[in-house]
């Protein structure tokens, strides 16, 4: 489970929401949003925003979590934040 997946089901869980609800506020399909909690897909940055306003948190808080390798590499800047992640873990 990623670092991230793991805040976004712990939060969601003490809300008391649904994944099928957070899913459908943020949305993504709840398939995508398990595999995200799971760790098995990893979020676009934009994603972890998404999910962060269904679930009424500041993204930073989700990203305060976050492991350089919790995110899609491909998006433009994510390099540069895994890089000072890095620096931080």
């Amino acid at each position: 489970m990623s670092s991230v997946g793991m805040a976004i089901k712990r939060i969601r869980e003490v809300q008391g929401k649904k994944l099928t609800a957070v899913a459908a506020e943020a949305g993504i399909s709840t398939p995508m949003l398990s595999q995200v909690e799971s760790g098995s897909k990893s979020p676009s940055l934009e994603v972890v925003h998404r999910i962060a306003k269904s679930l009424k948190v500041p993204p930073a808080a989700l990203m305060a979590f976050a492991m350089p390798n919790d995110f899609d590499c491909r998006e433009p800047g994510v390099e540069a934040l895994a890089r000072s992640l890095k620096l931080l873990v």
